[in-house]
């Protein structure tokens, strides 16, 4: 799978309704938008909120690995062309990560075979202090499933569509249990 060419600007991903990282419309998550960089990397901008806690002041772990989960499935998913599932994920939490300040998710590929799919993130401040990092595996998705999932996607104007080189479907997509 060739990379998206981003044209040297940021493209933005699709995403699903009730997605509790991506969601518009789940009023419990984050509600942010991933975006795609020159590099092949997905950024995910986001404001832990009071919330979002784990005690004081300190984002949850467990909400932080469902980010970085989610920000290095778009990875994977853009670099192997297909949706892919989180098979494992190891977090290494290496400072409190503060509720109520902009932080950024950015996750990328770093190894593409067709059974399996392996990606790094990290969740860092603007000045790029890097709060977590975490190193992931993931299975891809077949070109039937991949396409159920893209069906049920929501793209706004300027989206990368990732999927687009998968064969048209003809008739009624077959939903596949995920």
């Amino acid at each position: 799978m060739s990379h998206p060419n981003t044209n040297g600007k940021r493209k933005g991903l699709p995403h699903s309704k009730g997605c509790f990282v991506c969601g518009e419309d789940n009023p419990d998550g984050f509600r942010g938008k991933f975006e795609l960089d020159e590099r092949n990397h997905v950024r995910f901008h986001f404001i832990p909120r009071q919330t979002m806690q784990g005690y004081g002041t300190v984002m949850h772990g467990g909400l932080q690995a469902t980010i970085l989960d989610e920000t290095m499935g778009w990875a994977t998913a853009v670099a192997s062309g297909r949706m892919t599932v989180l098979a494992e994920i190891n977090v290494r939490y290496l400072l409190r990560t503060p509720i109520g300040e902009e932080l950024i998710a950015e996750a990328w590929a770093t190894e593409v075979k067709k059974r399996l799919v392996k990606a790094e993130a990290v969740i860092r401040d603007k000045e790029g202090v890097i709060y977590a990092r975490a190193h992931g595996k993931f299975t891809p998705l077949s070109e039937e499933e991949t396409r159920y999932v893209d069906s049920h996607l929501i793209y706004h104007e300027g989206d990368l569509r990732i999927f687009d080189h998968l064969s048209a479907v003809e008739g009624p997509v077959h939903k596949v249990p995920i």
